[in-house]
């Protein structure tokens, strides 16, 4: 429990600096500390904070597999959902699905497929 104190102090003392660094960018107009690195520490300072959460959750509930289940999703979210090549792969996908690029003709193509094209060609051309 004291480590969990300990963390979460020093993740609360790091976001009051950044807050205090911020704001005085805000005064002065421009950026001062290097905008990457800040960047980087910014987002370790926000898992460190989302681990201190399920690690302060784990301890008051005291249902381990709960918060462990929660970790392991958020952090499947942040490191394969949020990828860049698979969100290009589902935003394509999703186009597709959706109607917003036509299906490359590179061979046969189901009767369903082919009514949709034509229904859509339909409509263009009314």
């Amino acid at each position: 429990m004291i480590t969990v104190l300990v963390i979460l102090g020093i993740s609360t003392v790091a976001m009051c600096i950044m807050f205090g660094v911020k704001h005085y960018e805000l005064k002065a107009g421009r950026q001062l500390l290097a905008v990457r690195s800040r960047t980087l520490v910014e987002k370790k300072m926000q898992s460190c904070a989302a681990v201190s959460h399920g690690v302060v959750q784990v301890a008051v509930n005291k249902h381990f597999w709960t918060g462990l289940s929660t970790f392991f999703c958020k952090k499947f979210v942040e490191k394969v959902w949020l990828h860049p090549h698979v969100r290009k792969v589902t935003t394509k996908a999703t186009d597709v699905v959706r109607g917003k690029k036509e299906i490359k003709s590179t061979g046969p193509i189901s009767f369903y497929l082919k009514d949709v094209s034509d229904h859509k060609n339909k409509v263009r051309a009314r």
